[in-house]
């Protein structure tokens, strides 16, 4: 069963184990007349998934990508100040002195704890109804196709067919 996203695509997501099973499933996807925008891949670190990140007919989203650059993009989230620091050591030196300025810096960190990955793949168009066992995937190092096609293609069949071990 695929999840409409409010429109007439329906979204299908499969959850593999292996690169190669990833890269059959798109082939035929492609074959079957699905377009290479209505195809991607999500991985949690783009060094886990080497063989879909070298090939420029993958679209790769990289969760830990994504949140880092929300980090940046949250500024207005953070605070940065300066303050005297208690004490400090000099290099070469173990004298103690104090007034020293130092920053302080206070902000959201991501964990890639599950709840954290599930709002990051809801916002990335991930159906609710499977963001918590593509959360636990992704965390695990398994590889998300989301096929978003309005194509008359059984693109559950065609994942399963490829080696997914899920199919929502």
């Amino acid at each position: 069963m695929g999840y409409s996203n409010g429109g007439t695509d329906m979204v299908v997501v499969g959850i593999f184990d292996q690169e190669s099973e990833v890269l059959e499933a798109m082939r035929s996807l492609r074959e079957a007349g699905a377009a290479q925008e209505e195809i991607r891949v999500v991985v949690g670190n783009r060094e886990g998934a080497r063989i879909l990140a070298s090939s420029p007919q993958v679209n790769l989203e990289e969760l830990y990508e994504i949140q880092e650059t929300r980090q940046r993009e949250e500024d207005n989230n953070f605070f940065v100040g300066s303050a005297p620091v208690a004490f400090a050591f000099s290099p070469g030196n173990t004298t103690m002195g104090n007034g020293m300025p130092g920053a302080i810096v206070a902000g959201n960190v991501f964990f890639g704890d599950g709840a954290g990955s599930e709002k990051l793949l809801k916002d990335i168009g991930i159906p609710a109804g499977c963001t918590d066992l593509c959360a636990k995937a992704v965390e695990n190092g398994q590889y998300l196709l989301v096929a978003d096609t309005v194509s008359e293609i059984d693109v559950q069949s065609m994942l399963a067919k490829a080696g997914a071990i899920h199919v929502n």
